[in-house]
């Protein structure tokens, strides 16, 4: 049977005499095709489509757009142009993610089509991925720099401009640079320190935890689990909560 005769929504299954089944389905990968075939009649009637999607385009009337795009596509979903026209529709109601699905469709179903790295691309942009959105900028500049048509120079310095917005790497943010204490100042806070802890111990012999602990707390801002000050300071909390005698 004819495909154009029957209706679409029809799936028949045919097997070839003297080929098992099983062995159809793993040399065809399904036995069934879920999309009808596509026919000339069906591209005719997509082609028509698309041009009452591109005058609604030009009227700025997106979804009406949409809808004609979306229609041709249920007729012919091999034609990459129909997924990057919508592609742009939905980019100019600023459905980035859509955009986006429909420009890789574009690209999957042909890789030479420049347009749809151009609209890839600006999906991301627009979606914060811009490292990702350059790499489909250089590669669609691949794709038309060097020639001489109209077109392809137009797209050059679009895929230039493009890629110049967008940074090759992610800039770290800085960290905050640590300063570096002089040899002198160095040795004259360590002999602080060491009298802060001598203080400390003093302090907590003669009974005064109050002023053991400050002493041993403000070690700690300097040298942070210092040992010595961590279990005084401890052994003092201790004290108090038993003794209250801080």
């Amino acid at each position: 049977a004819e495909s154009g005769i029957l209706p679409r929504s029809d799936i028949f299954v045919s097997f070839k005499p003297g080929v098992s089944p099983l062995k159809e389905s793993i040399e065809t990968s399904s036995i069934i095709d879920e999309r009808p075939k596509i026919t000339d009649i069906d591209i005719e009637r997509a082609n028509k489509l698309k041009l009452q999607g591109n005058e609604k385009m030009k009227q700025k009337k997106y979804s009406q757009a949409i809808k004609c795009y979306t229609d041709a596509i249920d007729l012919d979903y091999s034609n990459s142009i129909l997924f990057a026209n919508r592609a742009q529709a939905y980019l100019n109601q600023k459905r980035y993610s859509d955009a986006l699905s429909d420009s890789e469709e574009a690209i999957r179903l042909d890789p030479t089509f420049a347009k749809a790295y151009v609209r890839a691309g600006r999906s991301l942009m627009n979606l914060d991925k811009q490292k990702l959105a350059r790499s489909y900028f250089v590669k669609g500049l691949k794709l038309v720099e060097g020639k001489t048509d109209d077109l392809s120079k137009t797209l050059t310095n679009e895929f230039k401009k493009l890629i110049a917005q967008c940074p090759e790497e992610v800039v770290e943010e800085e960290q905050p640079k640590t300063t570096e204490l002089d040899p002198l100042k160095q040795q004259e806070l360590i002999q602080d320190l060491q009298k802060s802890i001598l203080n400390m111990k003093d302090y907590f012999e003669k009974g005064k935890f109050k002023l053991a602990a400050e002493t041993a707390e403000s070690v700690l801002k300097i040298v942070p689990g210092e040992k010595l000050c961590s279990h005084y300071l401890s052994t003092i909390l201790t004290a108090a909560k038993k003794y209250q005698k801080v």
